[in-house]
């Protein structure tokens, strides 16, 4: 079960029992239902939402110089998955894992190396030899490059899978060529998909020095704005077609960055 944001403290009870609080409304709130559903019942998700300022969590403000707005204002959404599959990384509570972590350790207009780490979990009752296939995608669909890797996983236990790709001659990521790629992870068990998950990168070499932000080598100026996340008429529940009109609206008048 996932809220993807909910302001600001939040108490989650399953078929009458607590299960979850949740504190900070800036943050997603991930629950494994499975040990808490009664499977083949009508279930009840409740949830209580505090909005009073509080000194505990951020922002920690006793006055707040902002209306503190109420609510479930994220996506929520259930995801069912097979026992063995790619793990959530706000569930997993891992620094820098859980779930498919992309880095790029290096990379040039002549060629770039990706990092892709998946956590796999395998929640069943028998050890599965789990076959991970990692592609990334460009743009147009081609395949710029896949890497397999083969791992037994115990039952109750994961692990993880760390293929380094090399891409050659890359379209880099900067703010005048938003250059995106898919890094595509499917998890397979004797051929068979047990789960994939898209995840859009952007390669690219950013480093801040004595002088500046510089991308891709390159001493870049960005112009910046504050976004406060809150629209006329939708308060804090702004759907993702307002927010793409909005960062539009700040790309179109020469902005590259967004508090």
């Amino acid at each position: 079960l996932t809220f993807e944001a909910a302001m600001q403290k939040a108490e989650i009870w399953v078929n009458g029992q607590p299960v979850k609080v949740h504190k900070g409304g800036y943050s997603p709130i991930v629950i494994n239902l499975a040990e808490h559903l009664k499977y083949g019942e009508e279930n009840v998700i409740a949830v209580e939402l505090d909005s009073r300022p509080n000194t505990g969590f951020a922002p920690g403000k006793t006055n707040p110089d902002f209306q503190y707005w109420g609510g479930i204002y994220g996506n929520s959404y259930l995801t069912i998955k097979d026992p063995v599959h790619i793990t959530d990384e706000i569930e997993e509570e891992t620094v820098a894992g859980g779930g498919v972590f992309v880095t790029a350790p290096s990379g040039s207009e002549k060629s770039a190396d990706v990092q892709v780490k998946t956590q796999v979990e395998n929640t069943g009752t028998e050890a599965q030899n789990v076959t991970l296939e990692t592609y990334i995608i460009d743009e147009s669909g081609h395949v710029a490059v896949q890497e397999t890797q083969s791992q037994k996983v115990e039952a109750g236990a994961s692990v993880e899978f760390k293929p380094l790709l090399t891409v050659e001659n890359p379209k880099l990521w900067s703010c005048d060529t938003p250059e995106l790629y898919t890094v595509r992870t499917t998890v397979k068990v004797n051929e068979e998909v047990k789960d994939s998950v898209d995840t859009t990168y952007g390669i690219r070499k950013v480093e801040w020095k004595r002088d500046g932000l510089y991308i891709n080598d390159e001493l870049t100026k960005v112009n910046g704005v504050n976004l406060h996340a809150e629209t006329y008429m939708f308060g804090n529940a702004v759907p993702e077609s307002a927010i793409y009109d909005e960062i539009r609206e700040i790309k179109e008048n020469g902005f590259d960055f967004v508090r």
